[in-house]
């Protein structure tokens, strides 16, 4: 699974209308505040407002999602990778992640999960003052942040979806990007997608090594491709078999594995292609209670090397049909420095042949574009 902050930083849109009020690093400065004790007062109403209502997941409802799922599908996929460039487009991210609740506890390396800062008063009442003030975040209203309205008999009630919606997507940018806090990313449906219609037909079977929080999955669905998927995260394959439940098409078959890609072998070459983002060592902790997870039995990144990514890899060129080829989306970071050589090595060392590296461009909140590399390998006929 890709790295959030280290790679790329999810943010609100906003209009900066004061370039006065821009740090040197672009954040916004604390807009002015007359009255400490009003501030304090909201803070502390805002607070309360959010422990009383709970953390603010993503929308289960079937309306919600199907909404989401249908503007997905109207996505033109076809302009997604331009050359060797694959654009950036969010569309499904939400949806997926709405199968997956437990993503918000899973801890990326010694940072804070959004979960922790939710759960901790002193930190989530300072992000909610950021909020109030306009401080690293655009400024905020106590109505924004909370979506209800009261009656003459002093009962509450939410205003309008849409008003509900966006002050949920306030406060989980909040908890996503409250200082020391890293949130675990998931890959883009459409990304996923436009990569399996350009190597896939309509009916080719695919294999995703590692499925993580439905990215992929739903990118398969919109591809009409057959997916093979495993995972040992628990909590994770149960997401993945409530989106499969309600979008899967029912002319594919999609088999979701609960167990690890190293312990998965075909018995016949019978993947069209194999494509994932596997995990970065040991940096995301999906399940320290479960022994079957690469970074539990693997402890170095050295055995983690050739234990998982070397015996993954080699899985994917057995099970490969001859002439297909296999994507693998990696990055180097300052916890994983030689994690892009370390795959091209082990993938080499297989039998594949790289044959090119596309550019995965990502969202961020600073000028220029960022991207992080997908490999491509074919299995060759001499293989």
């Amino acid at each position: 699974m890709r790295l959030l902050k280290e790679k790329s930083k999810a943010t609100l849109d906003v209009d900066i209308l004061n370039s006065d009020r821009l740090t040197r690093k672009g954040n916004l400065k604390s807009a002015p505040v007359a009255d400490e004790k009003e501030l304090q007062a909201n803070i502390d109403l805002v607070f309360n407002y959010w422990k009383k209502r709970g953390f603010p997941y993503y929308p289960t409802n079937k309306q919600w999602r199907d909404k989401e799922f249908e503007k997905l599908q109207n996505t033109d996929i076809s302009s997604i990778i331009k050359g060797d460039i694959i654009t950036s487009n969010i569309l499904g991210s939400s949806l997926a992640f709405s199968f997956m609740p437990h993503h918000f506890k899973i801890r990326c390396g010694k940072m804070r999960t959004p979960m922790e800062i939710y759960n901790n008063e002193e930190h989530f009442k300072k992000g909610i003052k950021k909020l109030l003030t306009g401080s690293f975040f655009p400024k905020q209203s106590v109505d924004d942040l909370m979506p209800i309205s009261s009656n003459l008999f002093g009962e509450t009630t939410e205003t309008t979806p849409e008003k509900k919606f966006r002050s949920e997507s306030i406060m989980r940018a909040l908890l996503r990007r409250y200082t020391g806090t890293q949130c675990v990313s998931n890959f883009r449906p459409t990304a996923a997608a436009a990569l399996y219609k350009k190597f896939c037909k309509t009916g080719d079977t695919v294999w995703d090594m590692s499925m993580g929080y439905g990215g992929r999955l739903l990118g398969a669905i919109l591809a009409k491709v057959n997916y093979i998927g495993t995972d040992p995260c628990s909590d994770t394959y149960n997401g993945l078999v409530e989106l499969r439940k309600q979008y899967g098409n029912f002319n594919n078959k999609y088999k979701l594995l609960k167990q690890g890609s190293e312990s998965f072998l075909l018995d016949q070459p019978i993947l069209d292609f194999a494509f994932t983002s596997p995990p970065y060592f040991d940096w995301e902790h999906y399940d320290d209670d479960d022994e079957s997870q690469s970074y539990l039995k693997w402890s170095h990144i050295g055995d983690w090397k050739l234990g998982f990514l070397f015996v993954t890899l080699n899985n994917a060129y057995r099970g490969l049909k001859q002439g297909k080829y296999c994507a693998i989306n990696v990055a180097n970071t300052k916890h994983y420095p030689t994690f892009e050589d370390d795959t091209r090595e082990c993938a080499e060392k297989v039998g594949f042949t790289w044959v090119k590296t596309y550019k995965l461009q990502l969202s961020s909140q600073e000028q220029g574009s960022k991207w992080e590399p997908v490999f491509l390998f074919q299995k060759r006929n001499n293989g």
